[in-house]
């Protein structure tokens, strides 16, 4: 389980968790790709209509809201926090893939960001391998890897997004103009998209710089002041 699949956009009640404080989130819903949902955000979207017209024995309901205790079940009794790390730095090898044709037209060079996102995988592989391996019995290691696990997203902001400061998670975004949808690398992207080759290449060394930190964490277990500041601040909110 891992946040980063690139399918989360401006549409979800967590976009400030992931997007600007780094929490890793998770989205789950039940949905009928047999049919059309036109109700949704309209005056028929009610709890009569729920009750009359979708679901009246509440069925679907009651499916998802058991796959969600399961969920929350997997998370509390988990000895090492069930992350997919590997799946993660996979997908991004194939985000980087589809921004190769755009970034060649402007003669900015991906390698700096290819080579931090082997680094990425190969971290990334290191702690799945020593969670797969920990001891039962040896707490200390088990709190370091699950640290680790839950530090390694914050690494993954920045400063803020370009023209849109808010945004801070440099790896995935809700898209300029996508809507719900959701951006890989939306910094580099959306310079891409403008033509802005300067920004481009600020946004791969901003980018790269971010999983080389997320490496050095989950190898070495590095929790930066800011990490402590941050989930402070967090904890403030809630």
């Amino acid at each position: 389980m891992q946040s980063l699949i690139f399918h989360q956009g401006s549409g979800s009640d967590y976009t400030a968790f992931l997007d600007r404080y780094g929490i890793a989130s998770l989205d789950m819903s039940y949905h009928d790709y047999q049919s059309d949902y036109g109700v949704y955000h309209s005056v028929y979207d009610s709890f009569d209509w729920m009750v009359n017209e979708c679901d009246p024995e509440f069925k679907y309901h009651q499916a998802m809201t058991r796959l969600w205790l399961i969920m929350a079940y997997e998370l509390a009794s988990s000895k090492v926090l069930p992350f997919a790390m590997i799946d993660q730095a996979e997908v991004l090898v194939g985000q980087i893939s589809s921004l190769s044709n755009s970034a060649a037209a402007l003669s900015v060079d991906l390698g700096f960001l290819e080579i931090s996102t082997q680094k990425y995988l190969e971290a990334a592989s290191f702690i799945t391998n020593e969670g797969n391996n920990v001891n039962d019995d040896d707490a200390a290691q088990i709190r370091s890897i699950n640290k680790r696990l839950a530090t390694c997203e914050r690494k993954f902001l920045g400063a803020g997004l370009p023209h849109r400061p808010w945004f801070k998670h440099l790896l995935q975004a809700p898209g300029m103009y996508l809507g719900y949808g959701s951006r890989a690398f939306p910094g580099i992207a959306d310079a891409l998209d403008a033509r802005d080759r300067t920004t481009a290449v600020e946004q791969v060394k901003i980018a790269g710089d971010a999983l080389e930190r997320a490496a050095e964490c989950l190898l070495n277990g590095f929790v930066a002041e800011e990490d402590v500041a941050d989930a402070h601040e967090i904890e403030d909110l809630i």
